[in-house]
């Protein structure tokens, strides 16, 4: 499982670096690049000028006579897709008053109502206070997304239909398939690779990665290669069944999260997962072991070896 690149609002260590560096307030002044998808010269009015209901009424209306009605819907969209690359920023400003400060700091720069020099005046003068405010602010979110995800793993292991493994994982079957072509029976080993879909989610609900909707076939991947709590979790599954897995931090990314900061340090994670396929036996110390884990026997005295399905592979 690889963590999806769209920002969510945990990024809080790659949106610190890059709210913070200087370099970066020079290329968003000259470029308009977006990940997913100038009249007014060193003007610090800028920043405490407008008051917010000034800002707010300087928007156009939708009845707004001097603004063409698409194109409004075409400079919104652009807005939504520059939004998009920033993600969520909840956590850093986390009321209204709060987000149209951000909102105007954005715009002031992007327009070049504010250069480079009132840019550079402003990180002087409160670059200290705005680090301090997103650590206390992104340690403390960190630290109740962590508390909430070991209340909801215990919640979800209190269930009757769920079991809770010797590793701390929870498996939790929501559906098998009834087609028998497709639900053999077999399981994979630690060492095999399957063909599975996911959907990741946060105990909040935030969705860090998914490979639902996506074109093509569903991903293809050796457990032995991903998080233990996956390897461990997929091991209970048949083939065609559905469930949901509930892996505590240590089980998954740890204190260390993931390098960009898409799954933030002591993050339980939870999936709703479908082994769609087993498509490798796997090897085990013994030698080769079917799906099951079990050792494969000769067929006939041949050299053949049968799967766990008693099918030659």
């Amino acid at each position: 499982m690889k963590a999806v690149a769209r920002p969510t609002k945990y990024m809080l260590c790659i949106l610190l670096s890059l709210v913070l560096s200087r370099a970066v307030v020079v290329a968003f002044t000259l470029s308009s690049s977006s990940s997913f998808t100038r009249p007014l010269t060193n003007n610090l009015l800028a920043i405490s000028g407008p008051s917010r209901d000034t800002f707010l009424r300087s928007a156009p209306e939708a009845g707004d006579e001097t603004v063409d009605p698409e194109l409004a819907k075409v400079m919104y969209t652009l807005g939504i897709e520059l939004g998009m690359s920033l993600g969520d920023i909840s956590v850093l400003a986390n009321n209204a008053e709060e987000r149209t400060h951000v909102v105007r700091g954005i715009v002031d720069v992007c327009t070049g109502r504010l250069d480079m020099a009132g840019c550079e005046a402003m990180l002087k003068a409160h670059g200290e206070q705005m680090k301090q405010v997103i650590r206390e602010r992104a340690t403390q979110a960190q630290k109740e997304l962590q508390l909430l995800g070991e209340k909801m793993l215990d919640e979800m292991a209190s269930q009757p239909d769920a079991i809770k493994l010797a590793s701390g994982v929870v498996v939790q079957i929501i559906e098998t398939e009834s087609d028998t072509s497709v639900g053999s029976g077999l399981s994979p080993s630690a060492t095999s690779s399957v063909e599975a879909d996911y959907h990741g989610t946060f105990a909040d609900g935030t969705v860090f990665d998914s490979s639902l909707g996506k074109e093509g076939d569903s991903p293809k991947f050796a457990l032995a290669g991903v998080i233990e709590g996956w390897r461990d979790g997929f091991q209970e599954l048949i083939e065609g069944q559905v469930a949901m897995l509930g892996i505590p931090s240590q089980l998954a990314y740890g204190p260390q999260g993931t390098p960009d900061g898409a799954i933030p340090p002591n993050a339980t994670l939870f999936f709703k997962v479908k082994l769609v396929k087993v498509l490798t036996a796997g090897v085990s110390k013994s030698g080769l072991v079917g799906a099951d884990g079990k050792a494969l026997t000769s067929a006939g005295g041949s050299s053949a070896l049968l799967g766990a399905d008693g099918k030659p592979l």
